[in-house]
């Protein structure tokens, strides 16, 4: 079994997690989510696909009207800007995310993961006993 360690708010956590540019970022954004959370994600997106229809059929721009396959053009050009960022978001957003919420947002903080960690060793140590006490019997 791979070993399991507690979490705290350690000078190496804080430095991995709260510390620096990236991570300051990263608070921004979640903060900056929290507030979208609130509203409802459909309108954002009714609102987007109004605009750039509006966009598209009465602006004009040095005399000309925008084509409507420019939304064509932004989707594909959107689409993997859209997957980079949902990758940063998995692989860095997410864990500066876990670890601002449990410090801030939460009573016990990471008291019922490190409660998990505890009760797994207790377990582990249970399980070693019974397996000599077996093999005594044995």
């Amino acid at each position: 079994m791979s070993e399991f360690k507690t979490i705290d708010f350690s000078a190496e956590n804080l430095r991995s997690y709260w510390e620096g540019p990236s991570n300051r970022f990263a608070r921004y954004t979640t903060y900056l989510s929290r507030g979208f959370g609130r509203f409802n994600e459909i309108s954002k997106y009714l609102q987007i696909v109004l605009a750039s229809w509006w966009t598209t059929k009465y602006v004009v721009i040095w005399g000309y009207s925008i084509s409507p396959n420019w939304i064509l053009v932004a989707s594909i050009i959107g689409f993997p800007v859209l997957m980079a960022i949902g990758r940063w978001d998995l692989f860095k957003l997410q864990k500066a995310i876990e670890f601002i919420t449990m410090q801030k947002s939460t009573i016990t903080g990471y008291g019922g993961y490190n409660m998990t960690v505890k009760s797994l060793q207790v377990q582990q140590e249970i399980l070693k006993e019974l397996k000599k006490l077996n093999n005594r019997k044995n």
